[in-house]
């Protein structure tokens, strides 16, 4: 079967991509010539470039194409050959549908503006670590026809493999009538930790897929629409990549899972026929070691809360060690809120309720929502209904305030409306179009027979993306006629005059004092003793009785009257598990943490004058280029008895590891201690730099667990890896044809940038400690020397910066090219930094410009610097970040609008900054000197 299968992918797919590079290659290169005909060694170059590139890339597709059919010779497990096969399709398609030499589908924008572009979008399923979708896809009306072509091609090619998998699934379904109920528990109780198929349902924001669901040694498979007429689908998910495993209600029934995946940072949900059968699939994958289960703290699966007010998280919320926003999240989750069921989607409240005043402040109490009451009681009069229902089996009168939940798939698409899949769920619907945040605010508050109460979604607190307005295609008679309309952009209050910074400020008040002080009587009324029962009767908290768990009792109802339940439960919105039982602890007042604890990071933004007191600790006669502090113990590792250190570099590859101790917790008091590594002279790392290597702040990286340290910019063209503690070398990986010139780091993946223009993505083997030899990804997009790297596994992004002012995204996990920024200054990107909130800040050298971008790529704000920057680093609070350079000038800049709100002359060059969550700010100088201070404010005397 395999061969066929092989023959089939190399006559009907390999050939005919390779006739179609030809023949664009063949065409570009006509236009190419045509626009650079007055520059014959510039073409010449060009020419060039692009041949050693496409020799590259077809080389790759070489490879793979003969590791597929050793694989087969060997008699590989299928399910193995089918992931390279997959793996070897996908390459090929993405030759041709990305911006490889030949491709002319790229995303080109400018940095002076971004314009509107000719796009539609899509909310992305990766979530970051606070379960945040932050991020957006957005793609072309061609490419979206060219999509659509390629399907219908697809379709008929995999015919026969969907027959194949139709025989399948009725072997399957013979087996799976023989297994009796009784014998069922101990088939699926094997050592091996195997399953055998069961069927259940695949849940997702759109659609309802059901298929047969099986654990194999190594990975979770699925396979959909097996019986149907269109083409079936198989989903295979790797068990070694998965973070988390959630249970999960669905439709009221303790019968879903909801499984979370570190490689993607994506989630898939399934739904089993009984709470028996989803337990023990349950068991199966816990039963298998899974080594990312701890990456998250939102990985939760025990039961619903039990005890909840001992639970450390609470505590960390009310001792203010997390956001308001974090908590509330966590909440949604444990709750069993989840983005895959819209009709359990996450639930914020309301916050501000003044959308008409030109400026706001955030101090002034009157500006805010009373989070003591439900939303839709705040200022309309007080609805009461009366319903006689048979929804637990027995006549019984019902008495509810409100026709439909909080949140509901309405609600939900409605306000994301501007982004797919909520646009093509609207127009099905034919859900309402959110227009306008102070009408919408308005009707809840003040419409006497309300029937919108929606509270709000996570969104309004962090992507300003879903405010914007978009294209839509709207199918007409059955997809034979298209019209094509745009929804404008959401009506914002008068005090936020973009879609950013009505989510910043937004945000702020969020975590305002006033909301932090009544924020537990809004928990009360969703998650707590108000929810349901006298305490929601008082409260005007009453729902729809369909909205509850405890009212409907599914073994009374059959046929069409159960679905009817199901239908009416999924378009109400379903109630959060409850959490407490009594009232929720009120949460710490700002003034008595700055008592119980030495430092706040949020006091800088409110000092008007401060001092930056410091003490110099001469180790070196050349330049530090390299600080970083660890400190193991508050990440949960454990490295040594005495885990905090600094670690230093300097120009001349001299190491030093420095021991620092902190005395005193009290508040703006400098008193630590540093133990000045003796033996740095004689820890030098590598080989010399290379004579014309000059990237020495980017050229060094350690990574998470604090074991090992890469080096780059060696005459050798290679990265080279150290052990942490020896220095010893463990690898030395030489894959770029010139100079490294930068490293990045993030989790178990780090990225290196080349003077030959490549960008190459790695994997470290953690169990092995060492690098795997064979690359992730290589990008090829780059026309000139590549000058910084980034990378963020939270947001599944690559970022690369070349000589000549392009920036360009790539999505960390598939590969593919996302966008290219051509700045309009075209000098080298030397420093590109994510902060953890999805904020990017670029510095050019030479016309010493900062830039701001979002996430998504959205260009939000440019400066100019006083100095050539060497260094920046983001506060622990992400509101503002430091940068230090050539003149010796720290500068503390908000995010926001990244000018200067506070600098200090520290005489003597900064080339290397690192913050110590204590409060304490680590420099490396350009004289070899060790600064180590923080910030107090000025007294009044200074002041004057």
């Amino acid at each position: 079967m395999m061969r066929k299968k092989w023959k089939k992918v190399t006559k009907n797919i390999f050939f005919p991509i390779n006739q179609k590079i030809l023949k664009d290659i063949e065409e570009n290169e006509k236009e190419f010539i045509k626009i650079q005909s007055n520059n014959f060694s510039y073409l010449e170059n060009q020419f060039y470039t692009k041949q050693k590139e496409i020799k590259i890339i077809s080389k790759k597709i070489e490879e793979e194409k003969q590791n597929l059919i050793l694989k087969e010779n060997e008699g590989k497990e299928e399910t193995e050959i089918n992931q390279s096969l997959t793996k070897f399709r996908k390459m090929i398609e993405n030759s041709i549908l990305e911006k490889y030499p030949w491709s002319s589908n790229s995303i080109n924008i400018s940095d002076n503006k971004f314009e509107k572009r000719n796009y539609y979008f899509k909310l992305s399923e990766v979530e970051d670590e606070m379960r945040r979708q932050k991020k957006i896809k957005f793609y072309s009306k061609k490419e979206n026809q060219n999509q659509n072509q390629n399907q219908n091609q697809n379709q008929n090619e995999n015919e026969k493999e969907r027959k194949n998998l139709i025989k399948l699934n009725q072997k399957i379904k013979k087996k799976l009538s023989k297994i009796q109920n009784e014998n069922e528990n101990e088939n699926l109780k094997n050592e091996n930790n195997y399953s055998f198929p069961i069927e259940c349902e695949l849940i997702s924001k759109t659609k309802i897929t059901k298929g047969i669901f099986q654990i194999t040694k190594n990975s979770i498979n699925f396979f959909s629409n097996l019986e149907k007429k269109e083409k079936g689908k198989y989903y295979l998910w790797e068990i070694e990549n998965i973070k988390g495993i959630n249970k999960r209600r669905y439709i009221f029934k303790n019968s879903a899972i909801e499984i979370f995946f570190a490689n993607n940072r994506k989630c898939i949900f399934f739904n089993f026929e009984t709470i028996e059968k989803r337990n023990r699939i349950y068991e199966k994958i816990q039963n298998h070691k899974l080594t990312n289960i701890n990456q998250s703290k939102y990985n939760y699966s025990g039961n619903y809360a039990k005890k909840w007010f001992n639970t450390k998280t609470t505590d960390e919320w009310q001792e203010r060690e997390i956001s308001n926003f974090d908590y509330l999240m966590y909440l949604n989750i444990i709750s069993g809120r989840t983005y895959q069921d819209l009709s359990q989607y996450p639930i914020f409240p309301w916050i501000i309720s003044d959308y008409e005043s030109e400026k706001l402040d955030l101090n002034n109490p009157k500006i805010f929502r009373d989070l003591s009451k439900p939303i839709g009681t705040l200022k309309n009069q007080i609805n009461n209904y009366i319903e006689t229902n048979q929804l637990n089996g027995k006549e019984k009168e019902f008495q509810y305030n409100y026709k439909t939940f909080y949140s509901n798939p309405e609600i939900v698409s409605s306000y994301l409306v501007r982004l797919e899949p909520f646009t093509s769920i609207c127009l099905e619907k034919k859900y309402p179009i959110f227009k306008s945040i102070p009408e919408t605010c308005k009707i809840i508050q003040e419409k006497t027979k309300n029937q919108f109460i929606g509270e709000l979604i996570p969104e309004f607190f962090h992507l300003p993306d879903f405010l914007k307005g978009s294209k839509i295609i709207e199918n007409k008679n059955k997809n034979k006629n298209k019209n094509e309309n745009e929804i404008p952009n959401v009506e914002l209050p008068k005090w936020a005059k973009t879609p950013e910074e009505f989510i910043q400020i937004n945000k702020e008040a969020l975590e305002s004092e006033y909301v932090s002080e009544h924020l537990n009587e809004w928990i009360d009324l969703i998650f707590g003793y108000k929810q349901k029962g006298k305490q929601a009767k008082k409260s005007n908290n009453l729902f729809h009785p369909i909205s509850y768990e405890e009212n409907v009792d599914f073994p009374n109802f059959d046929g069409k009257r159960l679905e009817k339940i199901k239908q009416d439960i999924q378009a109400n919105g379903q109630i959060p598990v409850q959490l407490f039982t009594k009232k929720h602890p009120k949460r710490t007042t700002e003034k008595k943490y700055r008592k119980k604890n030495f430092f706040y990071w949020k006091d800088i933004l409110k000092f008007e004058d401060i001092n930056f007191i410091n003490k110099k600790f001469e180790i070196s006669k050349n330049p530090i280029i390299f600080t970083h502090f660890s400190d193991m113990a508050t990440k949960g590792i454990y490295l040594a008895q005495d885990p905090e250190q600094i670690i230093t570099l300097n120009k001349e590859r001299f190491l030093g590891n420095h021991k620092w101790t902190f005395f005193d917790r009290k508040i703006h008091d400098l008193h630590f201690g540093v133990d000045i590594d003796k033996n740095q002279q004689h820890q030098k790392i590598g080989i010399p730099f290379s004579q014309d290597f000059n990237n020495f702040q980017q050229c060094l990286v350690i990574d998470y667990i604090f074991r090992h340290l890469f080096c780059c910019g060696f005459c050798d063209n290679t990265f080279k890896t150290y052990k942490m503690g020896t220095y010893k070398i463990i690898q030395s990986i030489s894959k770029h044809k010139d100079i490294v010139n930068c490293l990045a780091t993030d989790w178990q993946y780090f990225v290196t940038g080349s003077k030959d223009t490549t960008v190459i993505v790695w994997e470290f083997e953690e169990t092995e400690g060492k690098v795997k030899e064979k690359p992730k990804h290589i990008f090829f997009e780059h026309e000139k020397e590549v000058k910084n790297v980034a990378i963020s596994v939270e947001y599944d992004i690559v970022l690369s910066g070349s000589i000549d002012g392009k920036l360009i995204f790539h999505s960390l996990n598939k590969g593919k090219h996302i966008q290219t920024v051509n700045f309009s200054d075209k000098q080298p990107i030397s420093i590109i930094k994510i902060s953890k909130e999805g904020n990017i800040i670029t510095f050019s050298e030479n016309s010493n410009s900062l830039r701001l971008f979002t996430i998504n790529g959205y260009f939000q704000q440019k400066v100019e610097s006083l100095q050539n920057i060497y260094s920046i680093t983001f506060s622990p609070c992400d509101q503002f970040f430091f940068t230090g350079g050539e003149k010796g000038i720290l500068e503390i800049r908000k995010i926001t609008d990244l000018k200067p709100f506070q600098n200090f002359d520290l005489k003597e060059a900064i080339h290397s900054i690192s913050i110590i969550e204590k409060g304490f700010i680590v420099i490396g100088s350009g004289t070899g000197k060790l600064i180590i201070g923080n910030f107090i404010e000025k007294k009044e005397e200074e002041k004057n």
